[in-house]
């Protein structure tokens, strides 16, 4: 059975605007959803003397675990920014689950690609590492 996907929206849908495409990948730990947070909140306006931030990820207290469990699409839509962004965020790769579950999320991507409603173009990749990690491993080469 492959790795479930969901899709979730912030801001109101503007079909007029073009839509750029991130593809968040790294290991389990890296700081994926964290970034993601910080990109949307940027995105939405929200500033660090805000008392209120979005909140996109569920948090977790076991760091051993990939916290996202499915591959999410992130729709984000900002009225002062001249385009919607789409950021997809995967679990994290090379976790303690194995490779059997690297597989179920290459998967879950490719079917995200060759729906009819899903992702048809990617403007950029972005490899998140972790920052004490100095150079890097092999699989993630």
């Amino acid at each position: 059975e492959g790795e479930s996907l969901k899709k979730k929206s912030i801001g109101q849908k503007n079909e007029d605007k073009p839509r750029k495409v991130i593809l968040m990948v790294g290991e389990t730990g890296a700081g994926k959803s964290t970034l993601i947070n910080a990109m949307i909140n940027y995105i939405m306006g929200v500033r660090w003397e805000h008392k209120i931030w979005l909140e996109v990820s569920e948090i977790s207290d076991e760091q051993t675990k990939s916290q996202t469990k499915e591959v999410t699409v992130y729709e984000v839509y900002a009225q002062d920014s001249p385009f919607s962004l789409v950021v997809i965020d995967t679990p994290g790769f090379g976790d303690t689950e194995g490779f059997d579950k690297d597989k179920r999320i290459a998967e879950a991507l490719q079917q995200l690609f060759r729906s009819e409603d899903g992702i048809h173009e990617i403007h950029a990749v972005c490899l998140v590492l972790k920052a004490a990690d100095a150079r890097l491993h092999q699989r993630q080469r």
